[in-house]
């Protein structure tokens, strides 16, 4: 994640709070979003529209440095990837009354029935990194952080969380890097299947209870999560293949 980038959207390729004011716009070309410092867009479809959850980075910290100030999820979206609607700061960090202030990290929102659940990431005031969910009963919020505590936590693994739904109707929750991790989601969306598992040599149970961890190897991955200094692989699952 590049601060200093403005991210652009798929146009490429694909890619609890009082409601907020709604402003509308027109791409005009990359960057899509010129006004503020946005990162790691994630696209829903639901329904004719295109929703893309963002966390947005507010530039330089109080003393100057260059670090990561991020403290709100933003939601944009569009019928026709042309005319956009800034839909505002549907879920604030600070609705996660466990999450250190500024730093709101990559996240992913998934509809599961009438609901919408956003998976987030961010540092607890515990340390390391943890992951979060919020809930609302519409695609823009506002929405409301769950369980008062953190969904996962424990390691700075635990990052860049992505739900996604099986054709027989059960939810995954897939995260982590360099680790990449997996755990299925019970019907409440807010916990996991303890009992669930992975067969085959492909992947190990972790520590965790339900949370499986992914064997990265060269023929899986390109490459081994633990890299050898002065070693060539032919990618690297930490690098985004």
């Amino acid at each position: 994640m590049n601060k200093n980038i403005i991210y652009a959207l798929a146009l490429l390729s694909v890619g609890c709070t009082s409601p907020q004011a709604q402003e509308s716009f027109v791409y005009e070309g990359n960057p899509l979003i010129r006004n503020k410092f946005t990162a790691d867009p994630a696209p829903m479809v639901d329904g004719d529209r295109l929703y893309v959850y963002i966390d947005r980075d507010e530039g330089v910290t109080p003393d100057g440095s260059e670090w990561y100030v991020m403290n709100e999820y933003r939601v944009y979206s569009t019928a026709d990837m042309v005319n956009w609607t800034d839909h505002g700061a549907a879920l604030p960090l600070k609705n996660f009354t466990w999450a250190k202030a500024g730093s709101a990290w990559a996240s992913q929102c998934i509809r599961k029935g009438n609901r919408y659940y956003w998976y987030i990431c961010c540092e607890p005031n515990t340390g390391g990194r943890a992951l979060g969910v919020a809930t609302s009963d519409s695609p823009t919020g506002p929405f409301k952080a769950l369980l008062g505590k953190p969904l996962l936590d424990g390691s700075w693994d635990y990052i860049d969380p992505s739900p996604w739904i099986d054709e027989d109707g059960s939810a995954y929750l897939v995260f982590g890097n360099p680790g990449c991790y997996i755990a299925k989601l019970n019907t409440n969306m807010t916990s996991f299947n303890t009992t669930w598992k992975i067969e085959g040599d492909h992947a190990k149970k972790t520590n965790k209870a339900g949370v499986w961890e992914f064997i990265q190897d060269e023929a899986s991955f390109g490459g081994p999560k633990d890299t050898q200094e002065g070693v060539s692989y032919k990618d690297l699952y930490e690098e985004g293949p």
